[in-house]
């Protein structure tokens, strides 16, 4: 996802380790995880409202029309040809 290798994973700990102090790091890890657990159940959560609000529809789905049917904007008499007609081939093939 961040394409880090192990060899940045190290510089980052050493980093981490020089600024925070041996001390605080188990206190640092703690709150970083109390974070992203705060994060998981917010995310969860979100999924939960969101699959209630696709369920809870207030207007009724209506089937399709079938007698609407698709309309050919050019007039019958009308010199300019159709691009979006089928060719009438009869499944014959041009070489």
């Amino acid at each position: 996802m961040f394409d880090i290798g192990w060899g940045e994973l190290v510089l980052i700990g050493l980093v981490i380790l020089v600024v925070v102090g041996p001390e605080q790091i188990p206190q640092l890890m703690r709150t970083i995880g109390g974070y992203i657990g705060q994060l998981r159940r917010l995310g969860q959560e979100f999924k939960a409202q969101l699959s209630v609000m696709d369920v809870d529809q207030s207007y009724p789905t209506l089937p399709p029309d079938k007698s609407k049917r698709a309309v050919n904007p050019l007039p019958a008499d009308s010199d300019t040809p159709d691009l979006f007609a089928q060719p009438d081939t009869d499944g014959e093939r041009r070489e």
